[in-house]
């Protein structure tokens, strides 16, 4: 039986451990702190979301 050489998908030349230890995005202090604030006093959604979402549950759940 002939084995065949399977190569990653990927073409990282990092291990799947260091691909899991590198960070997904680099933010500056700045753009974390803005995420953090959004995350902890979101704001209020728009008139543009909430058509969406009265769209939505009329489209998924009709009366």
């Amino acid at each position: 039986m002939m084995q065949q050489n399977i190569k990653s998908s990927t073409n990282s030349p990092f291990s799947k451990e260091q691909q899991r230890s590198r960070p997904l995005l680099n933010l500056s202090p700045r753009d974390q702190q803005t995420i953090a604030e959004a995350l902890v006093t979101p704001p209020s959604p728009n008139e543009a979301l909430q058509k969406a979402a009265r769209d939505y549950k009329q489209t998924v759940h009709p009366s």
